[in-house]
């Protein structure tokens, strides 16, 4: 062997050293790699009837997760024959945390990385639906079925349990697969959470919320349409922020389109409505716009920012866009290029206004120092340029459909941003865009989401279908 050779090896079994030490580290706690066999095992300390501690090792598995379920199982055994395990830490398991600690252990820690909206819902389903009825009892003594059950009743016919419909004054229906999946989701976390502190069982924890053929499932989806999910997260005084539900894809034909432009024309929604119905805007990111992300010369709308309110302090905030790819840049049709012209130069003219109220308070909520701005983050700024204002210069905001929403009821039609949204991206993948380009222009990140717009039909989709249908034959006949 050269001299070349021998130092490329050795630097082949650094690097395979160093990857073993790295894979090492990402293991389940009592899992390790043996690099001699590559495969995988598990050691585990055990208390003989002397008192005599003894490590056990056992190898040869094929991956980590069948050696960690293996260490389990054995650590279950010996525990079932009177013969336990060294404890992990100073105590012995603690198995009698119920629903409620581990929720609020949660608020206390890993809550904080979540983001407001987020919380919200949490709070909610916890609140009004599982703390009523899980909240006091230990999470050893709530069975898969018992929560398999709750999950059931939820979808099949909403909260009869604990009265909330009534107190809210709601009907008592079912509620939407997706609202049901944010009960499923609490359960995960929440067992979760034990699993990790050495609250729950490892053996039944792997049963109930890992195995396959036995974890907690989600009902059946139904083929029935699902209900909107917005009210559910309504408060009497100010709204919920609206929940882009893609499950739930709702689209306004084109007589309730004319009867929302005949209410909203004129008015300070007009803009704001039309945002939304011709670039697919969520409801926090169109009223998120500031002047300079319009830009009526390329006709591109650029979406940076989202306009939220925050519950708990009881102000309202700029932050970022919901998802990575939230952030992009949006084309505007001419009808729409033409009203944000006017309807900034009516806004220059209402400035100069001595009345004009652009004296609001928002606060800052970015984290990059890019867009905190020299002041740093969650500070008060004032009389920002945003786009959306009334004439007199109020600050429009999510809330600010409330008094449109009443009128246009009264003709008939619930107005819904999210409707708005997904008509423009119904009608949109109706008319031949590609799925790629849809999803850039919406902000998704997965393509499963934006299929779901291509399921659905117009007339003029079905003129087109009929059209290149009887245009096959000249594919197929030979004249």
């Amino acid at each position: 062997m050269s001299k070349e050779e021998y130092r490329k090896r050795i630097h082949e079994i650094s690097q395979q050293r160093k990857a073993a030490q790295a894979k090492q580290k990402e293991l389940p706690k009592g899992v390790f790699f043996d690099n001699d066999s590559g495969t995988y095992g598990f050691r585990i300390a055990i208390t003989d009837s002397t008192g005599k501690k003894k490590d056990t090792k056992r190898m040869g598995f094929s991956s980590a997760a069948a050696a960690r379920k293996a260490r389990e199982e054995l650590r279950y055994e010996i525990k079932h024959t009177e013969q336990l395990p060294e404890p992990e830490g100073d105590k012995a398991p603690d198995y009698t945390k119920t629903f409620t600690e581990v929720y609020e252990h949660y608020l206390n820690t890993k809550a904080k990385e979540k983001a407001l909206g987020t919380l919200y819902k949490q709070n909610s389903m916890w609140e009004h639906h599982i703390k009523p009825i899980f909240g006091n009892r230990r999470l050893s003594d709530v069975t898969v079925g018992e929560m398999q059950d709750f999950l059931s009743l939820m979808y099949h016919e909403g909260d009869v349990l604990t009265g909330y419909h009534r107190y809210k004054n709601l009907p008592v229906s079912g509620y939407s697969y997706s609202y049901v999946e944010g009960f499923i989701k609490l359960f995960w976390l929440i067992y979760g959470i034990a699993n990790d502190r050495g609250w729950v069982d490892p053996v039944r924890y792997q049963k109930d919320f890992v195995n396959k053929s036995t974890k907690l499932k989600m009902p059946k989806k139904g083929e029935e349409d699902e209900v909107d999910d917005d009210y559910y997260f309504a408060d009497n005084d100010v709204e919920y922020e609206e929940k882009d539900d893609d499950e739930n894809i709702v689209i306004y034909t084109r007589e309730e389109l004319q009867k929302i432009n005949t209410i909203v024309e004129g008015g300070h929604l007009q803009i704001p409505t039309e945002i939304a119905l011709y670039c697919g805007l969520r409801r926090s990111e169109v009223f998120g716009l500031m002047k300079k992300d319009i830009d009526l010369t390329k006709k591109i709308i650029r979406v940076r920012r989202q306009l939220l309110y925050d519950r708990e302090d009881k102000v309202f905030y700029i932050g970022p866009v919901k998802t990575p790819k939230s952030k992009r840049t949006v084309h505007m049709p001419d009808v729409l290029v033409e009203h944000l012209r006017e309807y900034l130069k009516q806004q220059s003219e209402y400035e100069k206004s001595p009345g004009y109220r652009n004296t609001e308070i928002v606060f800052n909520r970015f984290k990059d120092k890019e867009h905190q701005g020299p002041k740093g983050m969650n500070v008060p700024m004032q009389g920002m340029k945003f786009l959306c204002r009334k004439v007199n210069g109020e600050l429009l905001t999510v809330n600010s459909i409330n008094y449109w929403a009443k009128e246009c009821r009264k003709a008939g039609v619930e107005l819904k941003f999210h409707a708005l949204r997904h008509t423009n991206a119904s009608y949109l993948a109706s008319h031949g865009v590609p799925l790629k380009t849809l999803m850039s222009h919406l902000g998704h990140s997965k393509t499963q989401t934006a299929m779901k717009y291509y399921v659905t039909t117009d007339e003029k989709a079905l003129e087109i279908l009929t059209e290149n249908l009887n245009n096959l034959k000249d594919y197929v006949i030979i004249h």
